[in-house]
């Protein structure tokens, strides 16, 4: 992207305030000489959702739960002899 490019793009997505922050904080970032940029950590980019996980609320189950046997199948006679 050219800066004519982020330009534009800065102008449709901030208003007038918004904007003029933005330049303060970059002219004081170009003023600090020793403030490095911190650089793109590639595996995040390409792996935005890695380690967002939820946790289930619920207690983990300390026994068995509790289940039926099914009740045996009757076996059926053979009709031929």
């Amino acid at each position: 992207m050219d800066v004519s490019g982020l330009i534009v793009w800065i102008c449709k997505r901030f208003d007038k305030e918004r904007i003029e922050k933005i330049i303060l904080g970059l002219v004081e970032a170009l003023k600090n000489h020793q403030a490095q940029p911190m650089p793109r950590d590639k595996f995040k980019e390409e792996h935005p959702h890695y380690r967002e996980f939820h946790v289930d609320p619920a207690a983990p189950l300390k026994e068995r739960p509790v289940t039926r046997k099914p009740a045996p199948k009757k076996k059926r006679r053979s009709t031929s002899r």
